[in-house]
């Protein structure tokens, strides 16, 4: 059974994992340069996850109710950025891709960004991953040209373009809400 709750503690050691999970399925899509990146120390990424609300997946398994809540399988983090709601980090579990998790986990936080009072929720992707710009995309995203962002927002699109990647191959995306 999928679940939604905020980040705890005891989360981030799985999440770090989990998250190294995702990136390895880069390599298949032509960026082999994020799947081999050293891995990010866990304290910088803990503060990374700290920085922002953090949301989690988890999946119980109905037939076991001693499993402590369900392990994590997934996580989003997303926060106040230039006037919009703007997603930092959405990952799931390579074993739970293609179920819902990652659209669950968008709708969790396109809920808080509303709850708080934001009207669109941003983001920068790959254009040509599957699991990136087309999964936004059939979420109701759109390209938003850096060019004519806020300000903030552009440089901070310019400044997510992984080392050694043409930012030609990279998107800033917008949602209304």
């Amino acid at each position: 059974m999928l679940g939604i709750r905020a980040c705890e503690p005891g989360d981030m050691p799985a999440l770090h994992a989990l998250g190294r999970r995702a990136d390895g399925l880069f390599a298949a899509h032509g960026y082999p340069q994020i799947a081999e990146a050293p891995e990010t120390p866990f304290a910088e990424f803990r503060a990374f996850l700290e920085s922002d609300p953090c949301l989690v997946a988890t999946w119980s398994d109905p037939d076991r109710p001693c499993d402590g809540g369900g392990r994590a399988i997934g996580f989003a983090v997303a926060g106040p950025f230039a006037g919009v709601f703007y997603l930092r980090e959405l990952s799931v579990d390579p074993d739970f891709g293609r179920r819902g998790v990652g659209s669950s986990l968008l709708e969790a936080v396109a809920g808080l960004a509303r709850a708080k009072g934001f009207d669109a929720l941003a983001l920068s992707t790959f254009r040509d991953v599957p699991f990136n710009a087309p999964f936004y995309a059939r979420r109701g995203f759109a390209e938003l040209d850096p060019a004519a962002a806020p300000a903030a927002l552009g440089e901070r699109f310019f400044s997510e373009v992984p080392a050694g990647v043409d930012p030609a191959r990279r998107i800033l995306m917008l949602r209304r809400l």
